[in-house]
């Protein structure tokens, strides 16, 4: 089954992987009973299931060469995949023990030491590099803004209700997206 490795960035900056790689995986792979999924892609009509994979390199202590490569950065970031969670239930309240953030959130585990993941659609069609990109783009770039807006982050004017923010996110607005 063709699914996409969505690469941290140590897999990417110390390792020269793309960020996104299509990968095959087999129709029994774990992803289809160990998994989680996207709010977001099942409020696009885009079914997926992602799965975290094990660390390439401990990059809590990386060599040298990767820390220079790195900066300040954790290589274990993943930001694509964190948008991905971001929690679309507006009656979502923190529960911090349970490692979950509420509204316009990821949960924690998806917010630090990610890694790389595998994406994969439910249904088990094909998809590639470029799918899970705009994907990703579409969560970070047009799905993101709502929820701080709905959070009062942009300080001018009233902000957006929870079900406006709902709204919005919709197969219209990602064909919008996926075309500009």
């Amino acid at each position: 089954i063709k699914a996409v490795r969505i690469n941290c960035l140590g897999d990417v900056k110390v390792l020269e992987r793309p960020r996104f790689e299509a990968v095959e995986i087999q129709a029994n792979d774990t992803i289809f009973v160990d998994r989680n999924t996207s709010a977001i892609a099942q409020r696009i009509d885009i079914p997926i299931f992602t799965r975290r994979l094990p660390h390439t390199l401990n990059w809590s202590h990386p060599d040298p060469d990767a820390k220079k490569k790195l900066g300040s950065s954790s290589g274990a970031q993943n930001q694509d995949a964190t948008f991905l969670h971001l929690c679309c239930d507006p009656n979502a309240e923190p529960n911090y023990r349970a490692g979950f953030l509420g509204w316009g959130r990821a949960p924690i585990k998806w917010e630090n030491d990610v890694g790389s993941v595998v994406v994969v659609r439910q249904d088990k069609k094909p998809l590639t590099p470029f799918h899970v990109e705009v994907l990703c783009g579409y969560a970070h770039n047009r799905v993101k803004p709502l929820f701080l807006h709905s959070m009062g982050r942009y300080g001018h004017g009233l902000p957006l209700s929870k079900d406006a923010v709902l709204t919005m996110i919709c197969r219209a607005t990602f064909v919008i997206y996926w075309f500009e």
